[in-house]
């Protein structure tokens, strides 16, 4: 396991994507440079069959039976609060916490990456939240009855670490918190 702090600017200046679960992800990845580094967010980028150099997870897998498996680890760097299903040791680095896209988007710039691209990251608006099939716990989750802005504003709470001028938004409402 690696430290946080031994890895800052590893991959200084190449292009990061940042894969959310949003409807958009598909079409925004068309449009991602070839030699990015992928970071997925929790197990979304998965289920449309992509493999990316990091799983990002804020929940406990062992409690996300669609995080568990991929947890277990793969040819991908996971990365997680909890220490037995990371690896990468975040102790000691002051970071935001609020939602594991944030912190992924944050994460990359940490890296080094050059633009962060947001890809997939339609901040659950529309009839469908997600890019693949998820009928589990539709409806009922609290993030869809959180109203866009109070989404937005949390995302905004990137503009507070140096290098956020390095995000780019692919598409959608992202796109006026970071223009």
């Amino acid at each position: 396991m690696r430290k946080l702090s031994e890895i800052k600017n590893i991959h200084a200046g190449k292009p990061a994507a940042i894969l959310g679960g949003g409807p958009s992800l598909r079409a925004d990845m068309e449009r991602l440079p070839a030699d990015c580094v992928k970071f997925a967010v929790n197990d979304h980028a998965f289920h449309i069959g992509v493999q990316p150099d990091y799983l990002v997870m804020m929940d406990d897998p062992s409690i996300k039976p669609e995080l568990e498996r991929l947890a277990q680890g793969g040819p991908y760097t996971r990365v997680n609060e909890l220490l037995a299903h990371t690896d990468i040791d975040l102790r000691g680095v002051p970071r935001p916490t609020a939602r594991t896209g944030i912190f992924t988007a944050w994460l990359a710039l940490y890296l080094g990456c050059m633009p962060v691209l947001l890809c997939g990251m339609d901040l659950y608006q529309g009839a469908q939240k997600y890019c693949h099939p998820h009928d589990d716990f539709m409806g009922d989750k609290p993030i869809y009855n959180e109203p866009v802005e109070k989404l937005m504003n949390d995302w905004a709470t990137l503009k507070r670490y140096k290098g956020h001028k390095r995000i780019q938004v692919m598409s959608g409402p992202l796109m006026e918190v970071f223009k």
